[in-house]
């Protein structure tokens, strides 16, 4: 990676000193943070995205560190030194074992593909994380060989569950469309969240199996398993079959296929509640 910084050579004698110590407190700060946290996420008040990055985490009981600068009235200044000395541009910043892997959107790929875990556990990331640039397209060309198509569609869900919309898009292909049974199609996320919030207020799932099927063309991932999650009235459900079929061609998903027993259990819950 080349990153391009102002060489010392080319800053005047007089104003080096000034430039080594501006906001160094902030610096020092984040720095004895990660020297002492496995885990550390540098956010802001009013930022969702710090907020997802800390859901995904408690949601797997992983521990964490979490130090807060302003809001987007206040400390722009501080936080911009931040970025100026880590490279990345946006909130929040994610810190594993001393590596910065990027935001929120990184780390559900590192919780999904299990490269969390392996950092964690002392595992060098190599070049598997999304810090070194295993996103979708960069691992276009090796989907087949190594399982990525797999990992890339339990990332797309991942980001659905959590409603991350920003990131969920990233893994589409311009033309995607997600199909239903009777022939029904969506190609807009939003629309797909405006009508699922008429069905259930949160609905997450449990995999029982993923497949991946290569081919000439495309990439085929079958995921199954069982749905948990809320209905609208508040009431839980659990143990609902789905099984979810993935297009994927060049690292991106052209095609979902979606089946679950959900309106079934849903005439079923409506009967028993009656």
């Amino acid at each position: 990676m080349h990153r391009a910084v102002l060489c010392e050579a080319r800053i005047h004698p007089a104003i080096r000193q000034k430039i080594g110590e501006h906001q160094r407190d902030i610096v020092r700060e984040v720095e004895d943070a990660i020297a002492g946290s496995a885990i550390v996420i540098i956010g802001m008040r009013g930022n969702p995205f710090p907020r997802r990055a800390k859901k995904a985490l408690d949601a797997i009981g992983t521990p964490y560190k979490y130090l807060e600068y302003g809001s987007c009235l206040s400390e722009w200044r501080r936080r911009n030194a931040l970025k100026m000395w880590a490279g990345w541009p946006t909130l929040p910043m994610v810190f594993v074992k001393g590596i910065l892997v990027g935001g929120a959107s990184e780390l559900q790929m590192l919780i999904v593909s299990g490269d969390l875990q392996s950092m964690l556990s002392g595992a060098s990331p190599g070049g598997s994380s999304p810090a070194d640039g295993a996103t979708a397209a960069a691992k276009a060309g090796d989907l087949s060989a190594s399982g990525e198509a797999a990992k890339l569609a339990r990332a797309f869900l991942a980001a659905m569950e959590q409603r991350d919309l920003a990131s969920a898009r990233q893994y589409l292909a311009p033309d995607f469309r997600m199909c239903f049974p009777g022939g029904a199609e969506m190609r807009n996320l939003e629309e797909l969240v405006e009508r699922s919030s008429r069905r259930y207020q949160s609905v997450a799932k449990d995999f029982e199996q993923v497949d991946e099927s290569p081919g000439p063309e495309q990439t085929v991932v079958h995921c199954s398993g069982r749905l948990h999650g809320t209905w609208t009235d508040g009431r839980k459900f659990a143990d609902i079959r789905f099984i979810d079929r993935f297009e994927i061609v060049d690292g991106l998903i052209r095609r979902q296929d979606v089946w679950n027993d959900m309106g079934e259990a849903r005439a079923s819950a409506s009967v028993t509640l009656a």
